[in-house]
């Protein structure tokens, strides 16, 4: 049998182990976890900076369980040092498997852009269902009187992502002009609130009650909708936005 090379033996052993290169070890302590993937300053609580100046911090840590399973719900949330006033900042969702000195990865991504003046807005864990959880970014920017502010709910699905389930989009035109201080019929205004229904804790995923409010030319309309998850499309899915509709 021939000699084959160190390297060519390791690959092998490799992919017979099932190992994935470049990805973490199996199990990890949470400091490892944060070590590995953002540097050792993070291994401490608080914030940090990276060699390039990125401000960053665990902006959400979430302990639940999952079937009996302890798990922990990480966001970490990113501001770039070179951040304009219309730079988003940047966030990584993950799900730990695990407890504090033994997590596995079971759920993952990374780099979402969302907010304005570098900051990624607003980040929060969600309970979707029994078992069923995610995580809501909540982020807006305002310029020339206009505010824009963007809600999405991320959560983990069957292929150990973590992908977007649900998306709203907020607008305030003309916060802010004399246009609108004026004159009230130059304002205009929409937005689409979403509560989760967990009465009936129970259930495997909770509806989502939607209020669509419109304002336009001095007439305000609203809507109320109940929404339930899709497991085949895995989101919630939703209806035009009166605006659209009013079309």
């Amino acid at each position: 049998m021939p000699h084959l090379p160190r390297a060519l033996l390791l690959l092998i052993l490799a992919i017979l182990t099932g190992c994935k290169l470049g990805r973490d070890p199996q199990n990890l302590s949470y400091a490892s976890f944060m070590s590995n993937r953002y540097g050792t300053p993070a291994q401490d609580s608080g914030s940090w900076t990276d060699s390039v100046g990125t401000l960053s911090e665990a902006c959400v840590r979430s302990e639940i369980d999952v079937h009996d399973q302890p798990h922990l719900l990480l966001a970490v949330c990113s501001k770039p040092s070179d951040a304009s006033h219309t730079t988003e900042g940047l966030v990584d969702l993950y799900v730990l498997r695990g407890s504090w000195d033994d997590f596995v990865v079971a759920a993952e991504t990374t780099g979402i852009a969302s907010g304005s003046n570098g900051n990624p807005g607003d980040v929060r864990a969600l309970r979707l269902g029994v078992n069923f959880y995610g995580f809501e970014i909540r982020g807006g920017y305002l310029g020339q009187g206009q505010y824009v502010e963007n809600t999405s709910w991320y959560a983990p699905s069957r292929s150990n992502g973590i992908h977007l389930v649900y998306q709203a989009t907020s607008l305030d035109d003309g916060r802010g002009t004399l246009e609108c201080v004026d004159d009230s019929l130059a304002c205009a205004m929409e937005s689409r609130l979403a509560s989760i229904d967990s009465s009936r804790i129970g259930l495997r995923t909770f509806p989502v009650q939607l209020v669509d409010t419109l304002l336009r030319r001095g007439t305000i309309r609203q809507r109320s909708t109940r929404i339930e998850f899709d497991k085949n499309k895995w989101s919630y899915p939703t209806p035009k936005m009166l605006s659209e509709e009013s079309e």
